[in-house]
């Protein structure tokens, strides 16, 4: 077939430029021919649909007239991550530009695509306290394998991503193999240890927008703390359901005020926008992971940096704003759900905001009079109402207890 003599020539050339490369050549066209070839030579092994029947392999004269042969008759593309992508489109059926796509549906892929840049920029953003260089690292919920590429650029020696849900882990394979990194990935579920624990233990772990998902998060917590090597550390990032940004429109399928919801609510209200579909997210509070998480006897740290701020007043202030926006929209919701479930959402979000109104009057009570009572006010505010995101970092620290 003219697959198998397209790989063939593949191969070869491959091998013709690999003593160039080993060489440390700086040849840039050399680079870019091999880059070229490899990339074709993945997407013909990958089977990706490529149309390669009427190439005329005969009057293909160079490696280099073959190339742009595919590129301008067949539309080859470069991507970053070629088979990655392409998988990916094809999922979400997309040809060129997304604009075809539902919000919701561009909201998740581009979280998808955005996969590997996420991951680099967690671990760059935790770096200057954690030293991943030869650590042993676990993704409770790798998904696309962002964070495993991450972990590898960071110098980990082991990384490992578990999942449970098989096209996402598929697509992991593809970025593996499109980064090449030595990453090692399972169909396994946090929640059964039997599972888990044959992976052996870790100096990191994380779990990114992922605890939200799992049915019982205190036991996927317990496993985590037990998986994790002495002294290492644990990294979550969960969604605030009381973010007034979330209150506005949720960050998984962009419906307003359906965090608010007690969860059955929660779960009516997304069955109507999503018959076909599961909700499957719970929210818990940020004391309800900080509890577990000491029980455990793990240190908490977070990381948040609206935190650092020294002007909290003007983050309070803009989340009094907002909170007043966010109201004025779900006045005028347009979503096709029944009206009590709307005027449900609406006297919850009201309420929030008196809640607010009443902390905040004791924010500027307190400011003058015991100015570190009203600091713990205005944290404990922007903590509630004000990130869109808790992140969290949980450190082994029963060997500092012994000493």
């Amino acid at each position: 077939m003219i697959e198998n003599t397209i790989i063939k020539i593949v191969g070869e050339q491959l091998n013709l430029y690999a003593g160039y490369i080993s060489e440390e050549t700086r040849m840039e066209n050399i680079c870019e021919d091999v880059v070229d070839i490899y990339q074709i030579k993945l997407a013909i092994e990958d089977e990706i649909e490529i149309d390669l029947s009427s190439i005329d392999i005969h009057s293909t004269s160079t490696i280099g007239d073959l190339i742009k042969d595919i590129k301008e008759n067949y539309k080859f593309t470069n991507y970053k991550y070629p088979l990655f992508e392409r998988k990916l489109k094809k999922g979400y059926r997309v040809e060129g530009s997304t604009e075809n796509l539902s919000d919701v549906e561009k909201m998740h892929y581009n979280f998808a695509i955005s996969t590997v840049t996420r991951g680099i920029n967690t671990i760059n953003k935790i770096n200057p306290s954690i030293d991943l260089y030869n650590k042993s690292c676990l993704d409770v919920g790798c998904a696309y394998g962002g964070f495993l590429v991450a972990f590898k650029q960071s110098g980990a020696t082991r990384a490992v991503g578990i999942d449970i849900n098989n096209y996402l882990l598929d697509l992991c394979q593809s970025l593996i193999k499109d980064t090449h990194i030595d990453a090692e990935i399972y169909k396994k579920n946090i929640l059964n240890f039997d599972e888990v624990g044959r992976l052996g233990s870790f100096d990191f772990i994380t779990c990114n927008d992922v605890i939200e998902h799992v049915k019982e998060p205190d036991i996927a917590i317990r496993n985590m703390a037990t998986l994790l090597k002495s002294g290492g550390t644990i990294y979550f990032q969960i969604p605030n359901r009381l973010s007034v940004n979330f209150i506005k429109s949720d960050g998984h399928f962009k419906l307003p005020g359906i965090t608010i919801l007690p969860k059955e609510k929660a779960d009516l209200y997304y069955n109507e926008i999503f018959p076909e579909g599961y909700h499957d997210v719970t929210y818990k509070s940020l004391i309800y992971y900080i509890d577990h998480l000491n029980r455990l006897g793990l240190r908490c740290d977070i990381l948040n940096p609206e935190l650092k701020n020294t002007n909290k007043e003007e983050i309070l202030l803009k989340i009094r704003h907002d909170f007043i926006r966010c109201n004025e929209s779900l006045q005028n919701v347009n979503v096709d759900i029944n009206q009590a479930l709307k005027d449900q959402i609406i006297l919850r979000s009201n309420s929030l905001f008196n809640l607010f109104e009443d902390q905040l009057n004791d924010y500027f009570v307190e400011k003058d009079r015991e100015p570190q009572k009203a600091e713990d006010i205005a944290t404990k505010l922007i903590l509630t109402f004000g990130v869109d995101f808790w992140e969290i970092t949980a450190t082994d620290v029963t060997e500092a207890n012994l000493i």
